[in-house]
């Protein structure tokens, strides 16, 4: 994938500790949900330090769990 990237014209950052488990792990985000959570809210602030404009994973299941930890933005004012 990172070469992949890296031909699109992306700049890719190191994270710290990116051998680490974001938490999801197959069903141990449902089996485990507390600790589930303490790791992929350790893994977000590892990947949230660099200040990335985008983070990439190709593991749906990483994919899924990590964006639970994200409020979506909430756009006021808007007229439909």
């Amino acid at each position: 994938m990172e070469k992949v990237l890296l031909r699109l014209g992306f700049t890719l950052t190191d994270v710290p500790d990116s051998h680490l488990c974001c938490g999801s792990a197959g069903t141990y985000a449902l089996t485990h949900p507390d600790l589930a959570r303490q790791l992929r809210d350790n893994k977000m602030n590892a990947l949230e330090s660099g200040k990335p404009e985008m983070i990439v994973t190709a593991n749906i299941g990483c994919q899924t769990h990590l964006a639970s930890a994200v409020v979506p933005l909430c756009v006021t004012g808007l007229k439909f």
